[in-house]
């Protein structure tokens, strides 16, 4: 995914490629991957406290990833604003609504309104053009997660609502500034992100939350086990397919193929959380895939008819 080329003057990649294997691989990965974060995130925070759970995640992500830190040249800027929002904004505003919530699959589902922000954004911004058919596929799935957030346990984690919504809107911000830094080396964004969590959260972290180096050297080896795939499993892989797909696809279609990751967060944190699975879960899950599958099935048959007509 990511060479270590540098392609600093690079446009933004043509968002007509065809959808093959790859990206259905890529979509499977990344909803899976930032599905189960959710519950790795929710075991992880209640052990070591939000702000040091995103200030670790980050900091070993910042050192898996510094050898691309500057690979890009002339992108600086715009990777640090990535990884501001990236690994401050979103991450820390994520981490404090998953401690403070107990219904974390219904924070996961909150967590999708950054695709209707992104595809938003994406088309006021990037002057995206959005075909009916892939509009029809996206508010398919959109309303499958509005079906689920009829659940009336929602209302009693508003707190952590709220931030959640504000890790949403992030997350739509960094899913333009991809778009805009098209090009770049995967790892780059992820050693941007670390560096800025480092340098905000972990101060934070230090200040806001006593007693961080006890229970971070006190970590058990679950936890420990959790956190890593926070960090290798979620961040490097799964956000990293995210940032791939963005190389070849435009906003409006990769966001609603996100649409997954509540349904594998309301699935696991069933399974391993115990928590509940009403029928409206059931069903605005069915639509959210149906949803999916539209989207893939239009982006594949529109592919080379539209390749074609940019050639002519």
């Amino acid at each position: 995914m990511g060479d270590g080329t540098s392609t600093s003057a690079a446009p933004i990649a043509s968002p007509h490629r065809h959808f093959g294997i790859a990206d259905v691989g890529a979509t499977i990965i990344m909803n899976l991957t930032m599905g189960l974060n959710t519950v790795a995130m929710k075991f992880v925070v209640t052990a070591l406290a939000p702000l040091t759970t995103c200030a670790l995640r980050f900091g070993f992500v910042f050192l898996l990833c510094l050898p691309w830190i500057f690979r890009t040249r002339g992108r600086w800027k715009l990777l640090a604003l990535f990884g501001f929002m990236n690994g401050v904004a979103m991450s820390a505003l994520m981490s404090l609504s998953i401690h403070l919530s107990r219904n974390i699959g219904a924070l996961s589902i909150v967590a999708q309104l950054s695709i209707p922000f992104s595809v938003v954004l994406g088309v006021l911004l990037l002057g995206e053009k959005v075909n009916r058919v892939r509009v029809i596929g996206t508010i398919l799935a959109f309303v499958g997660v509005v079906v689920m957030l009829f659940d009336p346990r929602i209302a009693e984690d508003y707190v952590g609502v709220v931030l959640m919504l504000g890790a949403a809107l992030a997350w739509s911000v960094c899913s333009l500034l991809m778009r805009r830094l098209s090009g770049t080396p995967v790892l780059s964004f992820y050693a941007w992100t670390g560096l800025m969590a480092l340098l905000f959260v972990l101060p934070a972290a230090a200040i806001f939350e006593p007693g961080m180096i006890v229970r971070t050297s006190h970590i058990s080896w679950d936890i420990a086990a959790w956190l890593a795939f926070m960090i290798i499993g979620s961040t490097i892989i799964g956000n990293g397919c995210v940032t791939w797909m963005f190389r070849h696809h435009p906003v409006s279609v990769v966001m609603p193929l996100t649409l997954g990751t509540p349904v594998v967060a309301v699935i696991t944190a069933r399974l391993l959380l115990d928590a509940p699975i009403t029928l409206s879960m059931l069903l605005g899950g069915a639509m959210v895939i149906g949803g999916i599958v539209f989207i893939i099935g239009f982006a594949s048959a529109s592919a080379p008819k539209l390749a074609a007509e940019g050639a002519s």
